[in-house]
């Protein structure tokens, strides 16, 4: 954070208070004025924010040190937000802090995991209390425009830091009040760091590239946590950045990095059930947009027959992702998500469907604590008739321990060992 540090600083509560009366939020006292009035004089208090912040009943010293910090938050709502959070978070900020630190999963006060470099280990930090919990629950959740409340169970947020939370509250959790936040890198993955993990040889990213800058419609499959979203943004900044790019993703993770990329995100409706908008709804618009390519953060429901659709119909080197443990089982996935559209389509139409658009399925999986890419696998375009689908694997991990290496596959025809990771061939 630029400047001071200002987030155990006590008179932070009423820069909030003051940054809020210009905003309209009400964070822990209702504005003083009237919302017509507010929008009238708005510039006024602007002026007024620092004279609030730094009154005498919020900064006695009127030497103090810090109101430097204080002054720039007048501005940059955000820096209060992740001030607040920071100081909310306890114990925990050195996890909020640690780049090596992918998840941090709050069970309650006093039941608190991480996931990083090392692995999932149970944190010896605490909350100082349920309330702290919720507190730091209401913050984050009016950082994203939401409120806490006893109506949603379930609610999806984002950090300043761009990290993405999941709240769930009693009674939906046994536990009451948890928080998974999943954090991501500052600085997004390239292929080299993949090379320099092992996680892909160099080799495989030629193929990968020549793949992505051949239009080759592609889909990463994986479990939980392998890597899906970190993999799709490598190949996407692989592609021609003269092309138009457009996003479509639940909650905005991917960082492209290149000159025309349009990020759009779904929305939650409101309280009064307004202002929502899906993934299936975003997806309509975009095909409006004229798109170069689409890619998708995660199919998880009928938007699949959607993106099959336009991978079929003049957007090729489209990418999305897809829970599946293998190639074979990832088109079977996206069957599935295909008949739960709300369109009537007949189940032959859509495996030709599926077949003709997806051409490359990337596994991916992790062992322990390490992300692997465990095959690349092609979509054999005939021979589907009996209602199989057939992958041709491209390259394949050499063996099941840590140290295996993805290799290239000789002879493209012969499937992957029974039992394997990867089985290439499944009856539908």
């Amino acid at each position: 954070m630029p400047g001071a540090d200002i987030s155990w600083y006590p008179s932070l509560r009423c820069v909030a208070c003051a940054e809020n009366r210009v905003s309209g939020r009400a964070m822990h006292v209702q504005p003083r004025i009237s919302h017509g009035r507010r929008r009238r004089n708005g510039r006024f208090w602007r002026h007024r924010l620092h004279a609030d912040a730094c009154s005498p009943r919020c900064v006695r010293d009127r030497d103090d040190p810090v109101r430097p910090a204080l002054r720039m938050t007048a501005d940059n709502p955000t820096l209060v937000y992740d001030s607040l959070i920071r100081h909310l978070l306890g114990p925990l900020v050195e996890y909020y802090d640690n780049p090596q630190v992918s998840e941090i999963m709050i069970n309650g006060p006093d039941d608190i995991f991480v996931d990083g470099a090392g692995g999932m280990r149970r944190s010896e930090h605490r909350m100082a209390s349920t309330a702290a919990l919720r507190g730091l629950a209401r913050v984050i959740l009016q950082y994203s425009g939401k409120r806490l409340t006893d109506h949603d169970l379930s609610l999806e947020a984002r950090l300043p830091n761009k990290s993405r939370v999941h709240i769930v509250q009693d009674p939906a959790s046994r536990a009451g009040l948890t928080i998974a936040i999943r954090q991501f890198r500052k600085t997004p993955l390239s292929e080299a760091d993949l090379i320099e993990t092992g996680a892909l040889t160099p080799d495989a990213v030629a193929y990968l590239r020549a793949q992505v800058l051949g239009h080759r419609n592609m889909i990463v499959s994986g479990g939980t946590g392998t890597g899906k979203t970190t993999l799709l943004g490598v190949l996407a900044r692989m592609m021609d950045p003269t092309e138009r790019i457009i996003t479509i993703e639940d909650v905005a993770e991917l960082d492209l990095g290149l000159p025309h990329v349009v990020a759009l995100e779904a929305q939650m409706p409101d309280a009064k059930g307004r202002g929502g908008i899906t993934i299936r709804d975003l997806f309509r618009a975009t095909l409006r947009m004229r798109p170069d390519r689409v890619i998708v953060g995660e199919c998880r429901g009928g938007e699949a027959l959607d993106m099959i659709q336009a991978m079929n119909s003049g957007h090729a080197g489209s990418l999305s992702t897809v829970h599946a443990d293998d190639p074979a089982r990832a088109m079977s996935r996206l069957e599935t998500l295909c008949l739960m559209a709300d369109v009537e389509v007949p189940l032959v139409a859509v495996r030709r469907q599926l077949v003709e658009a997806v051409d490359l399925i990337v596994q991916v999986r992790r062992r322990a604590s390490r992300r692997r890419i465990s095959a690349i696998s092609e979509v054999v375009k005939d021979g589907n008739d009996d209602g199989a689908y057939r992958m041709r694997p491209v390259f394949l991990l050499d063996g099941e321990a840590d140290d295996a290496t993805l290799a290239r596959v000789d002879g493209r025809d012969r499937a992957a060992p029974a039992g394997s990771s990867d089985s290439i061939r499944q009856t539908v």
